[in-house]
């Protein structure tokens, strides 16, 4: 079947490239950089007796050599020699010096001789079985210099070694050379780094995780790392020569078929095909015992007999553990997927390798970095399989501990039992789950047997016999107080419920809040022996509840906010009170009530502090700055829902309409002069300004924004001017509409790659006088795309394409947003129906104002919109 193949593939190679060996014309030496010798070769592979190199060159067996049509003329493994001619014709009047290099480091000796026209015949000879020192030029493959002279240059190669042939030549002048030695060493470099850290990794996981599937996988990585040393002929730049020698040629075998063995145990213990798979474990022990009389076999075998056995063995070993991992993958084995893509590439690396030692294919550039970077990225892949097969394992393991937790709850007198059946499944699973587990005894100290999640809950290494009170940094009473509860507890007098309920439920440490459960544990006697104690990581539940009632005390405020007004008023003047007040009675009467009035509004903190301070009986200097800063510090962060300000409070008179009706009619019947002047203070009391109807519209723009991402800086300009009219008053609340569809779609969400402030800009500006109220909208997003406005008027057939040109961009947005219309892909909870900007337009046309857009794409925009006064009342309002 080989030699069928080869046949096929020499006849193919013939039949599509036809040329025959020519002499080489070099022409300026920027051309021989890298040059491909292959097809400028004639060659002869002699199986015969070794030919006498001189009958060579007097042209005896000139009959023998046959012009090469291939790139890298092979002849896979042969038993004798291997020749090849090389003539080069030298057009330039100089000499020249160049380099001639053999890219293929499994030479065992190759001799090049130069014949010059006076008949001399000089010989150099390099290999990897030839020293450092004796090589013509230092370097993992073979190197020869040529020397040059006008005219015609003939060199003959020849080659023996004991595994396949194959010419991979290429001629280099030194700059040439140079830059691809710098270039292969790094590249080498960087792959034996990345192979390298992955196994420190995956060892340093063997010995945390005490894991045979790491501790396998880290063998096989540390001898690939052997294998490719040997691949790239490295070894005797390492160490003694005659050891980097045979390490390099014999010593590969030996490493490639361990290999093998060692990717059958990585298998083995990654897929647990003892338990998901045993008919395919028994498919693999017999893998494994193949792999193992192949390695056994290279110490009895000739390298060239177990050069061939083993190529052939290594395409069939990885097809067979390539197919049970697929077999794997497919039964539902999550982590399998990971392990049968990483062998794909170091199944692809190997073929690769076997086609090239057995003559069939060869391609330097891929056969010499084939089988590293197959190693590189199948490396990578395995251990992402590793990480997953982790995970993996522990949500198993996760599943497994609830209904084993649920279960010792059930049959806790027979605990003892269970964990003697079950000692090593329940201490896979308790290192891998997110509780701990742990147990004391009467003393509080700490028994063997916890598992590895308590010492990351707790954040400290953990010892047999040390106290729990101290791991939970408890105070010195606490400490008295949870010893007092394990003599009860131990006694067993009481109800187990009641003596554990004096057991502390949660522990702060190290920042997290740890959740405590607790369950007894008996012997068969029935008496208590042991505690057993679950800690769970609740600092997220800690932190909801926290917000939880952050919540409620704000709903509490929000039912009377003007009640909590008058209170944080009076608190303000009560501490002003207090600081100089030198009577202690009346100090502690006035913080006492102090206390009592924030501990209704829940401010508990602030309440905590002041009992505090009902100790020292007056306020220090000190004492009151930071309860001045306790009540600032709450104000000012919640101050989007509370918009209280720190300090003396004077609360608003309000009347009802009925009142006002009242007030204007009593207003009526006064001279005309007082009349006119009254009607004004009453009409200007009542509007409001525009700064209150902004800032709830201001506030839920913001919340959109922090929603999508988008740090927006609100401004309001102008926001004391007063709204005179309920239409002007539903204008400026339309806005909204204007303000969220610039946080939707005008503010980017990469303003980075824009060349802008990460921080958007959205300002708001009120202008008034006696004849109209001005409303400037601004922002620095992305601006109007009118083409698609355009587009958009003429697919409604709202206006023909020469009309959509001219019209202004106002006109355009106001005549397309009438039914409904919008820029964005979908609808969402903020933006996307179009009907906002439809019922902001319709609003400004009740009034008879106009609106103008200024708009530049990529530059922001900008909304100015012009509101009449005509009515004589507003004019003389605004006056």
């Amino acid at each position: 079947m080989r030699l069928a193949l080869s046949f096929f593939i020499y006849i193919l190679a013939a039949w599509s490239n036809h040329a025959a060996s020519i002499p080489l014309d070099l022409g300026p030496l920027s051309r021989v950089d890298g040059h491909e010798l292959g097809q400028y070769l004639e060659v002869w592979e002699n199986r015969g007796e070794p030919a006498d190199p001189a009958a060579v060159f007097a042209g005896s067996f000139d009959h023998f050599f046959k012009a090469s049509s291939k790139r890298f003329p092979s002849a896979g493994f042969t038993d004798g020699e291997f020749w090849a001619r090389i003539v080069i014709m030298q057009r330039e009047s100089g000499a020249s010096d160049l380099l001639l290099e053999s890219r293929y480091v499994f030479v065992d000796e190759v001799t090049l001789y130069q014949l010059a026209a006076t008949g001399d015949v000089s010989a150099l000879t390099s290999g990897d079985r030839i020293s450092k020192s004796l090589r013509p030029i230092a370097f993992r493959s073979p190197v020869f210099p040529l020397q040059l002279k006008p005219g015609r240059n003939v060199f003959y190669l020849r080659v023996r070694t004991q595994g396949s042939s194959i010419l991979a030549l290429y001629l280099w002048d030194r700059k040439g050379f140079e830059g691809h030695r710098f270039y292969d060493t790094l590249a080498l470099g960087l792959m034996f780094g990345i192979i390298a850290a992955l196994f420190f990794y995956n060892s340093f996981l063997a010995l945390s995780f005490n894991s045979k599937t790491y501790t396998h996988y880290s063998l096989f990585l540390l001898v690939m790392i052997g294998t490719q040393l040997s691949l790239q002929g490295l070894w005797p730049y390492f160490m003694e020569e005659k050891l980097g020698i045979w390490l390099t040629n014999h010593g590969f075998l030996y490493l490639a078929a361990l290999a093998n063995i060692c990717a059958t145990l990585v298998t083995i213990s990654f897929l647990d095909v003892k338990q998901l798979m045993r008919r395919t474990h028994v498919a693999l022990q017999i893998a494994l015992i193949s792999a193992c009389a192949v390695f056994v076999y290279c110490f009895f075998a000739t390298y060239s007999q177990f050069a061939k056995v083993n190529s052939v063995f290594l395409g069939i070993h990885s097809l067979t553990l390539l197919a049970i991992g697929g077999i794997a993958a497919a039964r539902g084995f999550r982590p399998a997927l990971y392990y049968t893509i990483a062998w794909v590439f170091f199944l692809g690396a190997n073929i690769l390798n076997t086609l090239h030692f057995e003559g069939i294919y060869h391609s330097p550039l891929t056969v010499q970095f084939s089988n590293f970077l197959g190693a590189v990225f199948e490396g990578l892949l395995m251990s992402f399989a590793l990480a997953s097969r982790v995970n993996y394992m522990r949500d198993q393991a996760d599943r497994t501990i609830r209904g084993l937790n649920s279960e010792l709850q059930h049959q806790i007198a027979h605990v003892e039992a269970i964990v003697a059946e079950r000692t090593e499944t329940i201490r896979n699973i308790l290192d891998h789950v997110r509780s701990g587990f742990l147990m004391i005894d009467r003393e509080g100290l700490i028994l063997s047997g916890f598992s590895r999640s308590c010492t990351t809950l707790l954040g400290t290494a953990m010892d047999v016999g040390q106290k729990l009170s101290e791991l939970l940094h408890m105070s010195d009473e606490e400490e008295r107080v949870f010893s007092l509860a394990l003599d009860q507890i131990f006694q067993d007098t009481l109800p187990l419920e009641v003596t554990l309920a004096q057991l502390p439920l949660s522990a702060r440490v190290k920042q997290r809040t740890l959740k405590l459960e607790y369950g007894a544990v008996r012997k068969g006697d029935g008496l208590i022996a042991n505690l057993l104690i679950t800690i769970q990581d609740a600092t997220e539940l800690h932190k909801r509840q926290r917000e939880a009632r952050r919540n409620r005390v704000l709903l509490t405020i929000l039912r009377d906010l003007e009640a909590f007004r008058q209170f944080i008023g009076s608190s303000f003047d009560t501490i002003r009170q207090l600081k100089s007040n030198g009577n202690k009675r009346e100090v502690a009467f006035l913080l006492h009530t102090l206390k009592g009035n924030c501990l209704i509004y829940k401010m508990r903190p602030i309440a905590d502090f002041i009992h505090h301070l009902e100790a020292q009986s007056i306020l220090s200097q000190d004492g009151s700055k930071k309860l001045f800063a306790l009540f600032e510090g709450f104000l000012d962060k919640h101050r989007s829902f509370l918009r209280t300000d720190w300090g003396s409070y004077t609360s608003e008179i309000k009347i009802s309409p009925s009142q006002l009706q009242t007030l204007r009619q009593l207003v009526s019947q006064l001279p005309s002069a007082l009349r006119d002047e009254m009607e004004k203070w009453i009409d200007m009391a009542i509007a409001r300004p525009c700064s209150q109807v902004m800032q709830p519209l201001i506030d839920s723009c913001r919340i959109t924004g922090k929603r999508q991402g988008k740090h927006i800086n609100f401004e309001i300009k102008g926001g004391s001017i007063r709204l005179l009219s309920r239409d002007e008053e539903r204008v400026a609340e339309l806005l909204i509409h204007i303000l969220r569809n610039a946080v939707v779609h005008g503010i980017e969400s990469d303003r980075a790659s824009a060349g802008k402030p990460e921080q958007g800009h959205i300002q708001l500006e009120f202008q008034a006088d006696s004849e109209a109220l001005s409303i400037i909208c601004t922002d620095d997003g992305q601006g109007f795309d009118r083409l698609q406005w355009e587009r958009a008027a003429v697919e409604k057939k709202l206006l023909s394409p020469s009309e959509a040109l001219d019209t202004p961009l106002a006109k355009l947005v106001s005549l397309v947003a009438c039914g409904g219309y919008s820029t964005a892909a979908e609808v969402s909870l903020v933006a996307g129906r179009g009907v906002g900007l439809e019922g902001f337009f319709q609003a400004i046309e009740q009034c008879k104002g106009s609106i103008r857009i200024i708009s530049e794409k990529g530059c922001g925009s900008q909304f100015v919109i012009v509101l009449p006064r005509g009515s004589p009342r507003q004019q003389k309002l605004a006056s």
